[in-house]
C-alpha cells in the first residue's frame, strides 16, 4: 500500500479558529425543530392538557389558557429562516421511527413520497428524491440529497447511514434547496436531529429481540435478532450544565444460505470427471464447471475449504454523548457531542442469474459468448419444472417459461440462497464531535457549529454472487472531513421583516486502495485491476435569505447561496494480466465549480388555518470525478447538474384541526444530470462511470394527510384513533441521453450509440403510497392499549436507464426481460400491538414486519455482456419480536 499522501493535510484553520471563538460566543434559546415552536408548561399539578388542546387554547385565546405559560421560542432548524409553510417536508419522531423498526433513514424511504434510497452495502447509499440522486457506490461518491446529523453536513456516502437512536425526529426535505446551508442539495436534504439533555435526571432503555421468519423454502433461516437502545441523562450543575448519553447496539445471526458452504472443492474430488457436460450435471453449489473465455478450453475452478453456510451476520454499536451548558440568567446555549461507532458484518449478499437461462443457450441476450454459463440451480428447477413429465423441452420452450417467470418475478423460489466462493466482510469504524452555540445579541440570534469526522473502512467482497471469480473486490479507504458554520439573522424592528445572513465551510481528504480480482485462464493466471486514489474537497456557501409578511395574508420568501467547490484527484491504475503485472497508469487532475443559486416563495393565507403557496428554485451539484474508471483515466471529471423547479402546493388543517393535509405539484427541469451507469464494453468488464445526461425532466404529485375521526365524537378513552397516508405521483424522463460503448461483430469491435431519451429515470416509480392506523386506547388504571397497522406500496422501479431491461444489442434490438433490472410493483405489511403501564414508564409490544413475507428487490444491474449474469439485491423477509422499553 502505497504512501497516503492526503492525510498529511491538517483540519482546516476555520475550525481551529471557531473553536476559541465559540468559547467566547455561545448560543441562546437553542432549538431543533423548524420555524416557531410553543413550549407549554403547566403551571398546576392537578391536570395536564393535551398536546391538541394547548393548540386550541393558543389559537383561540389572544393570551395563554389558564394555568398554561407559552413561551415562543425562535431557533434554527433545517429549513434555516423561520417558514410558516415550510418546503414539501416530511417529519418522523422517535415514536413512528421506532414503530417502523428503522435501523437508518434507508428504512423511512418506502413510507415517505417520491424518496428511494438504494442500500446494495451496509455502508453505501444513495439517495433519490423526486427521482434525482446518483447511484454511485465509490468511496467518494456525492450525491444530490445533503445529509445532516445533528446540523453538520456528512460527505462521504461511508457515514451518511449511521444508525437512529435516542432521535428526536427525522426530516425529508424535496426540492432544491437554493440558500441556506445545503450543499449539492439539488434533489433535497435529510436532516436527523438527536435528543439533547433536558438538566433533568432521565434514563430508558428498549430491548427489542427478534427472529428472522420466513416462508419455508425460500432459502433463508431461523435467525435472531437482538437490538438495544438507550439513554442515560442526569444534570452536572443545576440549571447550568447538563449530560445525556446514547447508544445502540445490533446484532442478528445469519440468515441468509451460501450454497457453497461446505462444499467439497473440485480440486479435492477423489474422482474428477473431465467432461464437462457431466460436470454441469453434477452441479456442486451450483458451479457448471466451466470457467471459461471465448476459444480457450475449459477450466476448473477451486471452491475454497471451510466456507460458511449461514451468511448475512451483523454485530454493530453506536454511541454518543452531549454536554448542554446554559449560563444563568443568559440566553446562551452550549452544546458539545462526542460520537462513535463500529460496523463489523457480512457484505450484504445478492443473488446472481444466469441471463443466458432466458435464451435457453449458451448466447447471452448481447449476441456474444457467455463467459461465465452459470445457472442458479433453484432458477435451474424451477425453468425445468415447466416441462412436461418424461419429456424433453426444447431451448425455445426453456427460454419462454424463463422469460415468465423473470418478468413476473425476476428471482428464483429461494431468493435468500445464492453461491458464494468467499466469506465476504464489511468493517467500519467512525467517530467524530462538534461543538454549537446559539445566542441572542440584543435583538439578534447567532448560530455557530464547528465539527470533525473520520472513518475506516475495509470490505472483501464477493461481488459477483457466483462460486466462479468473475469480479471480487477488496478496499481499504478512510477519510477525515471538518465542517463549520456560523449564520446570524434577526427581525426589522418596524416591520414583520426576518433576514439571515451565513455560509458554511467544508473541507475532507478521502483515501481509498482497491482491488478487482477478475477471471483468467486458471485460478493462478487471475487478472486483477489495482486502483489508488486521494481526492481533496474543498467547498464553502454564502448565502442571504429573508421572510417578509408585506401585507396581513401575504409573506415572501426567498435568499441566495453563492457557491464554490474545488476537488483535487489523482487516481493511479495498475492492470495484471494472466499474472503479469502491466505498466501503471496514473492521472492527477484539479477542478473548481462556482455558480450562484437560489429560491424565492409567496405565501397566500386563506385563513389562520389553511395556506398556499408557489416557489422557484435553482438547484446544483458540482462536478464528479470517477474513482472506478476501468478506462481512459484520463477522462476529466463529469460536468456539474443544474435544475430549475417550480412547485405550488396547499397546506391547512381542517375540521377543528382534526384534518392535516398538504398537497404540492412540482416541476422540474435538468440540465447536464449526472448519471452512474454501468457501460458494457465488449471483450472487457463493465466499465462503470459517472456521466452527463444532456436533459431530463421531472414532474408530479404529492398528497400527505392525517385525520383524527373520532376526537371529540366519542369518549376520551376510545377517541385517540389516528389515521395518516401519503401518496406520490412522478413522471421522470430522459430529455436527450445517448450513451456510446462497443460490441463485438466478428472478429471486429464495432462502437454503437443507444439512445435512451424518452425512458424513464432510474429509481423513480410513477406511484407510491403508504398508510398508517394507529388507535389509543385509554383503559384508566389499567394503561393503554395501542395497535398500529402500517402498509406501503411501491410501483415499478427501474435501477438502470433502459426501463429495466438492462443492456441493448444494437443489432437485433434484444433485451433482457421486463423488470430484470427493476422490481415489479409490491406491498408491504407490518403490524405492531403496545401496551403502556398508566405510569407510561413500562411498554411491551410484539410486532411483525413485512408479514406477507413479501420477496422484493432493493437493487439489481445488468453484467451480462462481460459475465453473463444479473445481479440482484433482496430485501429482508418476514420478522417478528418483542420490544421491552423502561423509562426511569
Amino acid at each position: 500500500m502505497q504512501h497516503r499522501r492526503s492525510l498529511r493535510r491538517r483540519p482546516s484553520l476555520c475550525l481551529l479558529a471557531l473553536l476559541p471563538w465559540l468559547s467566547l460566543f455561545p448560543s441562546g434559546a437553542f432549538a431543533a425543530d423548524d420555524g416557531e415552536i410553543l413550549l407549554a408548561q403547566a403551571s398546576s399539578t392537578e391536570g395536564e392538557l393535551s398536546e391538541e388542546e394547548l393548540d386550541a387554547a393558543a389559537a383561540e385565546s389572544t393570551g395563554p389558557p389558564p394555568g398554561v405559560e407559552v413561551m415562543r421560542v425562535r431557533g434554527r432548524g433545517i429549513a434555516g429562516v423561520v417558514t410558516e409553510v415550510p418546503s414539501s417536508v416530511t417529519t418522523f419522531d422517535a415514536a413512528t421511527i421506532e414503530a417502523l423498526g428503522a435501523e437508518d433513514v434507508s428504512d423511512l424511504a418506502r413510507v415517505t413520497p417520491n424518496v428511494q434510497i438504494v442500500q446494495p452495502g451496509a455502508t453505501q447509499a444513495n439517495f433519490f428524491v423526486r427521482g434525482i440522486g446518483l447511484s454511485d457506490f465509490s468511496a467518494n461518491s456525492t450525491g444530490a440529497v445533503t445529509i445532516f446529523q445533528d446540523h453538520v453536513a456528512l460527505n462521504a456516502p461511508a457515514i451518511q447511514t449511521g444508525q437512529l437512536f435516542d432521535i428526536s425526529n427525522v426530516e425529508i426535505l424535496r426540492g432544491p434547496q437554493g440558500t441556506g446551508p445545503y450543499r449539492n442539495a439539488s434533489a433535497g436534504a435529510i436532516s436527523v436531529s438527536s435528543n439533547l439533555p433536558t438538566g433533568n435526571y432521565g434514563a430508558q432503555l428498549r430491548a427489542s429481540l427478534g427472529t428472522y421468519a420466513p416462508d419455508s423454502g425460500k432459502g433463508a433461516h431461523m435467525g435472531l435478532i437482538q437490538d438495544y437502545e438507550g439513554y442515560l441523562e442526569a444534570p452536572l450543575i443545576e440549571d447550568v450544565l447538563s449530560s445525556r448519553f446514547a447508544f445502540r447496539f445490533r446484532n442478528s445471526d445469519p440468515y441468509k444460505t451460501n450454497g457453497c458452504g461446505d462444499a467439497i472443492p473440485y480440486n479435492q474430488r477423489a474422482v474428477r470427471p473431465n467432461n464437462t457436460a457431466l460436470l454441469d450435471v453434477l452441479d456442486i453449489c451450483g458451479e457448471r464447471g466451466t470457467d471459461t473465455w471465448p476459444n480457450f478450453p475449459p477450466q476448473i475452478s477451486s471452491i475454497p475449504i471451510g466456507l460458511q453456510d449461514k451468511v448475512q451476520f451483523e454485530n454493530n454499536w453506536a454511541a454518543r454523548g452531549f454536554l448542554r451548558f446554559q449560563p444563568r440568567e443568559t440566553e446562551m446555549d452550549f452544546v458539545l457531542s462526542a460520537h462513535g461507532s463500529r460496523l463489523d458484518q457480512d457484505q450484504v449478499y445478492g443473488q446472481a442469474l444466469g441471463n443466458g437461462t432466458f435464451q435457453g443457450s449458451s448466447q447471452n441476450t448481447l449476441g456474444g459468448t457467455v463467459v461465465s454459463q452459470y445457472w442458479e440451480p433453484d432458477q435451474q428447477r424451477e425453468i425445468r419444472a415447466g416441462c412436461p413429465a418424461g419429456t424433453s423441452c426444447s431451448a425455445s420452450f426453456l427460454a419462454s417459461v424463463a422469460e415468465k417467470l423473470a418478468s413476473g418475478r425476476p428471482l428464483d423460489e429461494k431468493p435468500y440462497r445464492g453461491d458464494y466462493n468467499k466469506d465476504g466482510v464489511t468493517k467500519r469504524d467512525a467517530w467524530g464531535s462538534f461543538v454549537r452555540g446559539d445566542m441572542k445579541l440584543g435583538d439578534l440570534d447567532l448560530f455557530t457549529l464547528a465539527s470533525y469526522d473520520t472513518y475506516d473502512r475495509k470490505r472483501d467482497q464477493d461481488s459477483d454472487f457466483v462460486p466462479d471469480t468473475l469480479f471480487e473486490v477488496t478496499e481499504d479507504d478512510q477519510a477525515w472531513q471538518t465542517y463549520e458554520e456560523v449564520h446570524l439573522g434577526g427581525e426589522l424592528p418596524t416591520t414583520p421583516f426576518d433576514w439571515e445572513v451565513g455560509g458554511y465551510y467544508l473541507q475532507e481528504s478521502l483515501d481509498s486502495d482497491s482491488t478487482t480480482i477478475l477471471r483468467g485462464l486458471t485460478p493462478t493466471s487471475r487478472n486483477a485491476i489495482a486502483r489508488t486514489f486521494f481526492q481533496d474537497t474543498t467547498a464553502f456557501g454564502v448565502w442571504a435569505s429573508f421572510a417578509w409578511e408585506f401585507l396581513d395574508d401575504l409573506t415572501l420568501e426567498g435568499g441566495v447561496r453563492y457557491n464554490w467547490e474545488s476537488k483535487e484527484f489523482e487516481l493511479t491504475r495498475q492492470q495484471t494480466l494472466f499474472g503479469t503485472p502491466q505498466r501503471p497508469q496514473s492521472n492527477h487532475q484539479t477542478e473548481t465549480w462556482n455558480t450562484p443559486t437560489g429560491n424565492l416563495t409567496l405565501t397566500y393565507h386563506l385563513n389562520q388555518d389553511v395556506s398556499t403557496y408557489v416557489k422557484y428554485a435553482r438547484g446544483f451539484k458540482a462536478g464528479h470525478f470517477n474513482a472506478l474508471a476501468s478506462e481512459d483515466i484520463d477522462r476529466p471529471a463529469a460536468d456539474p447538474e443544474y435544475n430549475d423547479a417550480w412547485e405550488a402546493g396547499l397546506n391547512g388543517s381542517w375540521f377543528d384541526r382534526r384534518l392535516y393535509a398538504r398537497a404540492s405539484y412540482f416541476y422540474y427541469r435538468y440540465k447536464d444530470y449526472q448519471l452512474f451507469i454501468f457501460r458494457d464494453q465488449a471483450n472487457s468488464p463493465p466499465v462503470l462511470e459517472i456521466v452527463n445526461a444532456k436533459e431530463a425532466e421531472n414532474y408530479g404529485i404529492e398528497l400527505e394527510g392525517r385525520y383524527e375521526p373520532l376526537r371529540g365524537w366519542v369518549p376520551r378513552s376510545v377517541e385517540g384513533l389516528q389515521l395518516s397516508a401519503n401518496f406520490s405521483w412522478l413522471h421522470g424522463e430522459f430529455l436527450d441521453f445517448q450513451l456510446r460503448s462497443t460490441v463485438q461483430q466478428g472478429f471486429n469491435i464495432v462502437p454503437v450509440i443507444t439512445d435512451f431519451s424518452g425512458n424513464q429515470l432510474p429509481n423513480s416509480p410513477p406511484y407510491k403510497f403508504s398508510g398508517s392506523a394507529v388507535w389509543t386506547f385509554d383503559l384508566g388504571r389499567w394503561g393503554y392499549l395501542i395497535p398500529r397497522y402500517d402498509v406501503s406500496w411501491t410501483d415499478d422501479v427501474f435501477y438502470g436507464p433502459n426501463n429495466g431491461r438492462g443492456s441493448v444489442n444494437p443489432f437485433t434490438g434484444q433485451e433482457l426481460p421486463d423488470n430484470s433490472i427493476g422490481q415489479a410493483a409490491y406491498w408491504l405489511h407490518n403490524v405492531r400491538l403496545t401496551y403502556r403501564t398508566p405510569t407510561t414508564n413500562v411498554e411491551i409490544s410484539g410486532w411483525c414486519r413485512n408479514v406477507t413475507d413479501e420477496v422484493y428487490k432493493t437493487f439489481a444491474f445488468d453484467a451480462s455482456r462481460f459475465s453473463g449474469v444479473v445481479l440482484n439485491f433482496v430485501g429482508e423477509p418476514r420478522t417478528a419480536g418483542v420490544d421491552v422499553v423502561i423509562r426511569f
